[in-house]
């Protein structure tokens, strides 16, 4: 059999990495938290022509107010541009994984994001193929 060389898309995964703060002043003030922050993401844009994408957040997390009461913190929105080096244009898979934390001072719930987007990149190659 002959084999002859081709150019052809070399598949991998690949990440990008992003990291978000969301600060929050919610009423009443809070004066601790209770648990951890709870995260919903999802792919809300995606330019494939320029490389790039964003994804949407939803963090919220319950509070201990005065007096007894509590209350519950959140944040929404949607990330700046994330670069995606070399994503497929035909067979992205984009997906997004994220975790959150989150803190509190002087009545400011600050979460922080950091996500993960993971996605097909293809890398153009010499490679020695075998005809039939």
């Amino acid at each position: 059999m002959p084999q002859v060389l081709a150019v052809l898309q070399a598949a991998t995964t690949a990440t990008a990495t992003n990291a978000l703060t969301a600060p929050v002043t919610p009423t009443p003030a809070p004066t601790s938290l209770i648990g951890s922050p709870t995260l919903a993401t999802w792919v809300s844009s995606t330019d494939l022509p320029n490389s790039r994408m964003k994804y949407g957040y939803l963090v919220y997390q319950t509070y201990n107010a005065a007096g007894g009461a509590q209350g519950l913190a959140q944040a929404s929105g949607n990330t700046d541009w994330i670069t995606l080096s070399g994503v497929s244009q035909d067979f992205p898979n984009i997906s997004v994984s994220a975790t959150a934390t989150s803190a509190l001072a002087g009545g400011v719930v600050t979460f922080s994001i950091d996500g993960t987007v993971s996605y097909t990149q293809t890398t153009p190659g010499l490679y020695s193929v075998t005809t039939v």
